[in-house]
């Protein structure tokens, strides 16, 4: 931020006539405003450049079973407005339709009034959405899972990026949060999810579950008739953590982000 397309010229190794061409273009576009002009003590007076804050923004949604968590940035990821939706879902295909109409829903709050949609970042849970709940669709699937049913939310021409949620908080908490260095990030609910983040990028590992803990063994033993596991989830998942406190499964969601 405040570099004038000379500067710009330099850093780049591109002429300053095609430094002002793309210039020219990103300002129209709306990602860039011009400062005020400086004066130089050599040469022509310069003007420093800015993303431009007013006009263009990004969507971000969180897809589970119980509904959406519905947010919208500027450029220079200061929140606009935030929406949340309690609409539980039983199927996979109801929950994208249902997702479709609080967006169209929400790009009409006054806040986003004159500004242009880049795309919607879709965060859904890792590795798969609620195989409780979605099993006859992503059972013992990946994230690749999730593609035709998010056809309803492209087919307006609008990019969408799909992370899982843990991995996406994991990279929002080295970005904006206070981590330093390798480290990996828990996320608790109806199962333990984690991102592990490792030399600036996130690991996902061989088939996407890189930091995902909830499927760990922790214990294993054997008989002669049976054998018998337990994994994170079956320790910590939401679940187990609310039998344990004596909580009643309707109550256990709010019990356990209190």
């Amino acid at each position: 931020p405040g570099l004038a397309r000379v500067e710009l010229a330099r850093l780049t190794h591109l002429t300053k006539a095609t430094v002002g061409s793309l210039v020219d273009e990103l300002r129209s576009e709306g990602w860039l405003l011009e400062g005020e002009t400086l004066a130089s003590r050599a040469g022509r007076p310069s003007t420093p450049l800015f993303l431009d804050s007013s006009r263009l923004t990004v969507l971000g949604a969180e897809l589970k079973p119980s509904g959406h968590r519905l947010v919208a940035v500027d450029l220079l990821g200061n929140l606009l407005v935030s929406r949340v939706v309690q609409q539980p879902y039983t199927t996979l295909e109801d929950a994208v339709s249902g997702l479709k109409v609080a967006l169209k829903s929400f790009t009409c709050e006054r806040a986003l009034e004159g500004r242009t949609v880049l795309g919607l970042g879709l965060a859904a849970s890792s590795p798969l959405l609620g195989p409780e709940e979605f099993s006859e669709a992503l059972e013992d699937s990946g994230m690749t899972s999730l593609q035709p049913a998010l056809e309803p939310l492209t087919e307006s021409g609008l990019p969408v990026m799909l992370e899982q949620t843990p991995l996406a908080a994991a990279m929002g908490e080295y970005l904006f949060g206070e981590a330093q260095g390798p480290f990996l990030y828990l996320h608790g609910g109806e199962q333990m999810r984690g991102g592990m983040v490792l030399e600036d990028h996130l690991l996902r590992g061989y088939q996407g579950r890189g930091g995902d803990l909830g499927s760990v063994l922790l214990e294993s033993s054997e008989t002669a008739h049976e054998a018998s596991e337990s994994r994170v989830n079956d320790l910590l998942g939401l679940k187990a953590v609310a039998k344990a406190a004596g909580v009643v499964e309707q109550d256990a969601e709010k019990a356990f982000a209190a």
